[in-house]
């Protein structure tokens, strides 16, 4: 079991979408989907029942995920548009559990902002965007991150 589901969930996604198994019982009425997202309605569907359920998992790899151009998966902008949207919507009642999870999530966003930004080549935004997600959740990987970001801006200016 999975000890604060929605914390672990606003931080980082990392609910596979074909590889969960639901109740019907535990999902009821959350199901429904939300019309105004149009991207990533799967993570705020995990936010949804781990307000109110337990979450479990298994360490066995058991699907491999193909991404093909075209998908949700690959319209960036409404995505980080539709995950700003739903952190505003859950940070009350997570931020009341656990107060780091709003900022962790912010960390988060700040961080698929700046991969976002290094993609189209500004390198300037993806070194802002890095720097606030170290700010937010100082780690090894977002260290690792900025660095790359501060040798993009050095080796374009």
């Amino acid at each position: 079991m999975v000890d604060d589901a929605a914390t672990t969930i606003i931080t980082e996604n990392v609910i596979g979408t074909s590889t969960v198994m639901l109740s019907r019982e535990v999902v009821g009425d959350k199901a429904r989907s939300d019309h105004r997202l149009s991207s990533v309605e799967d993570w705020a569907l995990w936010l949804r029942v781990a307000q109110d359920s337990s979450i479990a998992f298994c360490q066995r790899v058991g699907m491999v995920y193909l991404m093909r151009p075209g998908p949700e998966t690959s319209k960036t902008d409404l995505r980080l548009r539709c995950l700003l949207r739903i952190i505003q919507r859950h940070y009350r009642r997570i931020a009341a559990r656990q107060p780091l999870a709003l900022i962790y999530g912010l960390a988060r966003l700040a961080t698929a902002y700046a991969e976002h930004k290094r993609e189209q080549k500004k390198c300037f935004q993806s070194l802002a965007f890095h720097g606030l997600a170290f700010v937010f959740s100082p780690s090894r990987r977002a260290f690792r991150a900025l660095g790359l970001d501060l040798l993009n801006v050095l080796k374009f200016s």
